[in-house]
């Protein structure tokens, strides 16, 4: 494959707005012939996610394509990613129940530290793992964004969620999620782009440890006193950043935060224990 620039994490990315980038998009488009009209028509008949697509996309490398090499991505950048779905799209074939992972990938790329890559990355190049939804609007912030109200507290072990996210779109299909939430009260800060957090929300774990799901007319995430652990925040404070999260009870798993069901609509609640 092609790339266009310099890898996604690093300091200065390069695009060149002439590449074609062919060499991507001739095998995509075979393997999108795989999946005619019909299976996507089925599929919104039957409002269901189209699994076996995203898994030959995830076997065929796409999804890794942000993700450096060394981590066992592509490391290719945006204009590369763009092409992809484009193809996708341009194919007939719906982008939209992975292209998540595209722009998701950045904040970790940029802002997760070395040990939150090196545990995350491979997993999710190889497809043991999707980081596919990002939760940021709320009821009462749309676009609107630096008056969102979900907020993190930090205690002595970590921090404390509460808020509601709405229209999380595939975290059922999602084993990690970004959250965006306020570590430093709106009229605490000189300017409302300060004091906004992005927390990196491992959902396998988050069932059962103080989530809970019901189905809602809207999808809705509400996050109750999610309990995060202390001690991997990264990335200058103010400013946008990542930390892995913990449950309340096991120490050694990445932990609480909320979830959303997709074509469905979900309403989310985290109870962590103080």
């Amino acid at each position: 494959m092609s790339g266009d620039g310099a890898a996604p994490d690093s300091p200065a990315m390069a695009v060149d707005l002439g590449a074609t980038f062919e060499d991507i998009r001739a095998p995509l488009r075979a393997l999108c012939a795989r999946f005619p009209g019909e299976y996507w028509r089925r599929l919104d008949r039957e409002r269901a996610y189209p699994a076996e697509f995203v898994a030959a996309l995830t076997e065929a490398g796409y999804l890794a394509a942000p993700i450096p090499e060394r981590y066992g991505g592509s490391g290719l950048g945006v204009a590369a990613g763009a092409a992809i779905l484009e193809e996708i799209h341009k194919s007939g074939c719906n982008g939209g129940a992975c292209h998540a992972q595209m722009y998701t990938m950045g904040t970790l790329l940029r802002h997760g530290s070395e040990e939150q890559k090196a545990a995350y990355l491979p997993a999710i190049a190889s497809g043991e793992l999707r980081l596919q939804a990002f939760a940021v609007t709320e009821p009462e912030a749309g676009t609107d964004t630096t008056r969102l109200r979900t907020s993190a507290e930090r205690t002595n072990d970590g921090y404390v969620v509460n808020g509601r996210k709405i229209f999380i779109s595939r975290a059922e299909h999602s084993d990690l999620m970004l959250l965006l939430a306020r570590t430093t009260p709106l009229d605490k800060v000189a300017r409302r782009t300060e004091g906004l957090s992005v927390f990196l929300v491992d959902l396998r774990q988050a069932v059962g440890r103080g989530l809970t799901i019901r189905l809602s007319g809207l999808p809705v995430i509400g996050q109750r006193a999610a309990r995060m652990r202390r001690g991997s925040v990264t990335g200058a404070r103010q400013a946008s950043y990542a930390i892995r999260i913990r449950p309340p009870v096991d120490e050694s798993a990445a932990g609480p935060k909320a979830r959303k069901r997709s074509a469905s609509s979900w309403m989310c609640n985290l109870k962590a224990r103080r």
